[in-house]
C-alpha cells in the first residue's frame, strides 16, 4: 500500500459526507412552510420537457376540492428562446369545467409566464386538466394536471371486462363473449365455456 492510498480514502470519505448533507434543513423547512401558507404557489412538480424543445411546463400543488367547488391551478410556462408569447390550450376529457377562456395567450417575463386556471366539476372523482403550450412555428409541450373532486378514483377508465375473484381468491378479468383483442401480438378471442 502506497502513501497515497490512505490520503485518497480520507479525501473520498470527506467528499461523500459533504455531498450527503444536500440542502440544509432550514431551506427545506422554509419551502414546506411557504407551500403550507398558500400565499404564493410553490412549483414542486416535475417539469415536462423533451430534449431540444424550447418549452417547459410545471404546475403547483393542486388541493382537493368538494363537488361544485372551484379549484385553482397555477401553471408556469418557461422558454429558452427569445419568444415573448405562447398559446396555451386547456381541455378536459373527464367533465372538468374550465372557468374562463380555454385558449389563452400568455406573455413571458424573462422567459417565464405564470398564470392561474380555475376549474370546477359536479362529478366526484379524479379529473384531469390537459394543457398544451405552443410557440408559433417552434414546437409545443403537453401535460395533464390531476384535480381531485370529492371522493373517488380516476374517471373515464375503460376496462375490457369485469374483475372477479377466482376459487383461489385471485383477481381475474371476465371478458364479454366473442371479444377479440391482441395481446403481445397474438390475436385472442374469448368464448363461453358451459359448465356441465
Amino acid at each position: 500500500m502506497s502513501i497515497w492510498t490512505p490520503l485518497t480514502l480520507t479525501l473520498s470519505s470527506l467528499a461523500l459526507v459533504a455531498c450527503a448533507e444536500g440542502p440544509t434543513n432550514q431551506a427545506q423547512q422554509e419551502t414546506v412552510q411557504k407551500a403550507a401558507s398558500n400565499s404564493t404557489p410553490i412549483f414542486l412538480g416535475p417539469a415536462y420537457q423533451k430534449p431540444g424543445a424550447p418549452l417547459e411546463l410545471t404546475h403547483a400543488i393542486v388541493k382537493p376540492v368538494d363537488v361544485n367547488e372551484t379549484a385553482r391551478i397555477d401553471l408556469r410556462v418557461k422558454t429558452r428562446t427569445d419568444a415573448t408569447r405562447a398559446t396555451v390550450m386547456l381541455t378536459s376529457q373527464t367533465g372538468l369545467s374550465i372557468l374562463g377562456a380555454s385558449t389563452r395567450t400568455v406573455t413571458f417575463d424573462d422567459g417565464v409566464a405564470i398564470f392561474a386556471v380555475d376549474v370546477r366539476s359536479d362529478v366526484e372523482g379524479r379529473h384531469y386538466l390537459d394543457v398544451v403550450a405552443e410557440l408559433d412555428g417552434i414546437g409545443a409541450r403537453t401535460m395533464s394536471v390531476a384535480v381531485q373532486v370529492g371522493e373517488g378514483g380516476a374517471l373515464n377508465k375503460v376496462a375490457p371486462g369485469t374483475v372477479v375473484m377466482d376459487d383461489d381468491n385471485q383477481p381475474i378479468m371476465v371478458m364479454e363473449d366473442g371479444v377479440t383483442e391482441t395481446i403481445n401480438g397474438v390475436k385472442q378471442t374469448t368464448t363461453s365455456i358451459d359448465d356441465e
